[in-house]
């Protein structure tokens, strides 16, 4: 007998077959293609925000609006850690003030005791003593100073220790009066 109808029939289904197989694979590309980005898209964004923080721009938070499961969780983890590292930030920033503040002052009284010897002190033995006692005891309170300020990187390492003293209000404030 005669297949060739037969072969013909299987072809035409093959072209058939092919044609609509061709077709859904352009259509399952061009659907993942768009698909893809809406799924992406939050991603990007996140990345790009991401991107844009400094530590002059340090109030940068990401969109958690439209953002779903995984992604509006991560984007909330983010953006509370942003805020420590924010917050951080800033106290790092006043401690720094804080402290340069703090040296600055038994710097000035040095250089005012020193000022004060080079112009009197060299003849007058009073204003000489007077100096020197007040230059020992500016340097020791760098010194205390500068301890305290060890104490508190020490608690940034979490090697903090509390001591606690007694000590002489009447004298800090004699001191301070001086």
């Amino acid at each position: 007998t005669d297949i060739t109808d037969e072969i013909k029939d299987m072809l035409y289904l093959l072209k058939i077959i092919l044609l609509v197989n061709t077709g859904g694979i352009i259509f399952a590309f061009i659907l993942s293609i768009v698909i893809g980005r809406n799924i992406f898209l939050p991603i990007k964004e996140m990345t790009e925000a991401a991107k844009s923080i400094s530590d002059k721009n340090m109030n940068v938070r990401l969109n958690v609006t439209g953002s779903k499961n995984e992604l509006k969780d991560l984007a909330k983890t983010f953006n509370e850690m942003m805020d420590r590292i924010e917050d951080g930030y800033n106290r790092q920033k006043q401690f720094v003030s804080d402290a340069s503040h703090e040296l600055r002052t038994p710097i000035a009284v040095l250089q005012g005791y020193i000022d004060m010897l080079d112009r009197w002190g060299k003849n007058d033995k009073g204003v000489l003593q007077e100096s020197i006692d007040a230059i020992k005891n500016e340097s020791e309170n760098m010194k205390d100073l500068l301890e305290k300020l060890l104490f508190l990187a020490r608690n940034d390492r979490g090697t903090l220790t509390l001591q606690k003293e007694e000590f002489s209000q009447t004298n800090l404030v004699q001191e301070t009066v001086k």
